[in-house]
């Protein structure tokens, strides 16, 4: 897009950077498909196998995931959906968690053994959420029709959280908003080096998705450095 070889891009918006580029910014955001995240069993073991590890990369979940299953082991993983489902299909794992979103794209659906409540385990900032990134300046009328409005203001929070701790995506941090008429709940987590975690919950204005994210970081981050 910079140097204009393309006009626009089209991104899983949990994974695009915190900031975001400062030429480069979201244009538009599609309505918010199932943001939980999923676990997802072995074909001829659907209760999973606790002999095997768990797979998943994702700090956050890894975190959120020894409040479930304290006794059952975590392993990275690596490559698309369907890579690692393969990988968890020959026997190389018990498990795997992946975003329901992706699995409902996919047609894989059915794959869900069990989905985690957003108190169980929850979400990554935009999770769910396809976000359509352009360059600043540029007009894009034809996004009008398409810019989501309450998956923008939801994801106005999510991303302030996140700026305001400084953490990128792969952060062990996760922040979910819900807009209900004129007003915004968000919910956020957040874990510090040695994996203690504080959850906090806030609500607003809609008008104020942004400033409550910032305002939730701040609480956050101040009871884990605090040890409160």
């Amino acid at each position: 897009m910079l140097e204009g070889k393309i006009d626009l891009c089209v991104h899983s918006y949990k994974d695009l950077p915190v900031p975001e580029h400062p030429e480069l910014p979201v244009l538009a955001v599609g309505p918010r498909e199932d943001a939980r995240d999923a676990l997802v069993f072995p074909l001829d073991k659907p209760g999973g196998d606790r002999e095997l590890p768990l797979g998943s990369s994702s700090r956050r979940r890894i975190l959120q995931l020894r409040e479930i299953y304290p006794d059952w082991r975590t392993e990275p993983i690596r490559g698309n959906i369907l890579t690692r489902i393969h990988k968890l299909d020959e026997g190389r794992f018990g498990g795997l968690v992946l975003a329901a979103a992706g699995l409902r794209r996919l047609e894989l659906w059915r794959r869900a053994g069990r989905v985690f409540s957003l108190k169980e385990m929850l979400p990554a900032a935009g999770q769910g959420i396809i976000a359509i990134q352009g360059r600043r300046g540029d007009a894009h009328p034809c996004l009008e029709g398409v810019n989501n409005q309450e998956a923008w203001i939801a994801s106005r929070a999510e991303r302030a959280f996140l700026e305001e701790l400084g953490d990128g995506c792969s952060a062990p941090s996760a922040a979910h908003a819900v807009v209900s008429g004129e007003a915004i709940t968000l919910w956020a987590w957040r874990a510090d080096a040695s994996g203690h975690s504080r959850r906090g919950k806030m609500t607003g204005r809609r008008e104020e998705a942004a400033s409550l994210g910032r305002k939730l970081a701040k609480n956050l981050g101040g009871e884990l450095a605090n040890g409160g």
